[in-house]
């Protein structure tokens, strides 16, 4: 269960971005365990960084997102799982920080997965804390609305069909990549018109 002193702990996106690239400058991901500071995560934050302005700048959204977020009449807390080195990240969080920016009720609010374990531990995918994860609950944190992640459903069926042909991971990732680019955040915002018309 998410709660208000988790929330003590979050960052906005601006303060998120921000602490990314100053963690990057001292070589360390946002994560502290010694296994996310490798040259392996260190490369994958550095592209995230880069990533993640190109498609702030490219990121539009669609009239029926925005008819749907007219819709919303009254506060919800929007808490992302994040962290600086997963390659979803930064193809997905602008997008919903695009989504809270156009809804003054959508307050975003971003908690470091492995700060926060005992929440990521509630909302696992088929048994991985796998990130980014949306939790969308109203303002007083008692009632959840709706959750997202980490990737779009698409783009998560053509990885499991490269895994069941045991396709090495660089090979997994390159494809995804190549997939956000093709797609251009349209298949995330419209599962988040279906989730926000449930």
């Amino acid at each position: 269960m998410i709660t208000s002193a988790h929330l003590q702990n979050s960052f906005s996106y601006t303060d998120y971005k921000a602490y990314s690239k100053e963690r990057f400058a001292q070589n360390k991901t946002t994560g502290e365990a010694p296994e996310v500071n490798t040259d392996f995560y260190l490369h994958y934050t550095k592209l995230n960084l880069s990533r993640t302005s190109r498609v702030e700048k490219k990121i539009e959204l669609t009239e029926d997102l925005k008819s749907v977020l007219d819709k919303i009449s009254a506060p919800q807390n929007w808490v992302v799982l994040a962290e600086s080195w997963c390659g979803d990240v930064p193809h997905n969080l602008p997008i919903i920080h695009k989504m809270s920016l156009y809804q003054p009720l959508i307050k975003l609010q971003i908690l470091l997965r492995d700060n926060n374990l005992e929440v990521m531990d509630n909302y696992l995918t088929n048994g991985g804390r796998s990130i980014p994860k949306l939790i969308a609950l109203d303002f007083d944190l008692k009632k959840e609305h709706f959750r997202w992640g980490p990737r779009p459903v698409a783009l998560q069926e053509e990885i499991n069909k490269l895994k069941d042909l045991n396709v090495a991971y660089p090979e997994i990732t390159e494809m995804s990549q190549k997939w956000y680019n093709v797609d251009a955040g349209q298949q995330v915002q419209k599962e988040f018109i279906n989730l926000l018309k449930s």
